[in-house]
């Protein structure tokens, strides 16, 4: 298959025609300005996936490159920027009454740049927007998840494994 007809084989996930965005509301769009860009195949995905989103799917500026399964109460998630810089990020269960709470939060889930900080390491901002736009990706879709009951919360993560290593 090709990329001009906007369907691609899965071993080419990097770029794919056409564009599908997500709008303010989290409904997917075609062709909309100043949304968010989510570059990716249909009807190739498979089990194993972050809900869906494959390895290879540009999100914005950012590349999802690595989408690990569940390991220690988390959903590591390697992404990329736009110039290749990787970077980690965990997906948890969000605890709104926590006084931590992700980079970005949905309803179900809070999404953490891994940076082997506990709060007062300055974040990359460029991975921390990176972050919010996976936040978006799994807000849009949190009606279709069915929440692992593995995924723990930042909390409860940190109290089953007091002196983890969570980097992948």
């Amino acid at each position: 298959m090709t990329a001009a007809s906007g369907v691609v084989a899965a071993s080419s996930l990097r770029t794919v025609t056409p564009a599908r965005r997500l709008g303010a509301d989290g409904e997917m769009l075609e062709h909309a300005e100043n949304e968010v860009a989510i570059e990716a195949a249909e009807d190739v995905r498979e089990p194993g996936t972050l809900f869906g989103l494959p390895e290879g799917t540009k999100i914005g500026s950012w590349t999802v490159e690595e989408v690990h399964s569940l390991r220690s109460g988390a959903i590591p998630v390697i992404m990329s920027t736009s110039a290749g810089e990787r970077f980690q990020v965990d997906v948890v269960r969000r605890d709104a009454s926590s006084e931590a709470q992700g980079i970005a939060n949905t309803k179900h889930f809070s999404v953490f740049v891994a940076n082997k900080g506990d709060g007062r390491v300055a974040t990359n901002e460029s991975h921390g927007c990176g972050a919010i736009m996976l936040g978006r990706y799994l807000e849009a879709r949190e009606a279709e998840i069915e929440v692992p009951t593995e995924l723990m919360t930042l909390a409860a993560r940190n109290r089953a494994y007091p002196s983890g290593t969570f980097l992948v």
